[in-house]
């Protein structure tokens, strides 16, 4: 019996610890950083590009964020652009400890004044972080313990313009994000599958067991 309680401790422990980023379950506001405003848009066209007086706050956040691909519906309540909803989308590499760790692209929903085929480009580095006191300071990728999630936090301001058929042109900054989501975490299938093939040699042996009983 001492075996089979084991078994079931190792199986469960390793649910638990292999898991992979999920769908956003929600979007943060008011950041936990001090000095930290997420989630929203600034003016980044000033001396820091970081950080401005607030354009917009983003009020919902719907998609996920998987294997460092992160795909965002956004909605935000002030237009950027003349629009008020969007796309983000990238890819994110925490594990690189400094330089650029890639480009995430909000492609506007509505026409706006840009017209169509428009995008914000955002450069986002790992390592830099605006502030201090939280283990969630941007830009990170972190799990928050006893919660089954973990908190995607970052703040970008914008690199370059898109649009369909010119290709790409620099651009000085005009608008800087700040988002902060809480992603869940879900088990992998690989994981899932050990996990069911465990519990059902569990269940088999302990039938012997009791069968084998007097």
């Amino acid at each position: 019996m001492k075996t089979i309680k084991q078994f079931a401790v190792v199986l469960i422990s390793l649910a638990a610890w292999s898991g992979s980023a999920g769908p956003i379950s929600q979007l943060l506001t008011g950041g936990n950083v001090s000095g930290y405003g997420a989630s929203g848009f600034h003016d980044a066209s000033g001396p820091n590009e970081m950080s401005g007086p607030s354009l917009a706050t983003i009020t919902a956040a719907e998609g996920s964020y998987n294997g460092g691909n992160l795909d965002a519906d956004l909605v935000w309540d002030t237009p950027i652009y003349g629009v008020t909803r969007g796309n983000l989308s990238g890819h994110l590499d925490f594990s690189i400890g400094s330089g650029s760790i890639g480009e995430l692209t909000l492609s506007f929903a509505d026409l706006g004044i840009l017209g169509s085929g428009y995008a914000v480009v955002f450069n986002v580095m790992a390592g830099v972080q605006c502030c201090g006191g939280s283990p969630f300071a941007p830009n990170s990728f972190v799990p928050d313990p006893g919660t089954g999630s973990s908190i995607l936090t970052l703040w970008t301001a914008e690199d370059m313009y898109e649009r369909q058929g010119i290709g790409q042109v620099d651009a000085p900054p005009r608008i800087g994000m700040d988002l902060q989501l809480r992603i869940a975490e879900v088990p992998e299938p690989g994981t899932t599958l050990l996990l069911g093939s465990g519990l059902a040699l569990l269940g088999l042996r302990l039938a012997r067991k009791n069968r084998a009983a007097p």
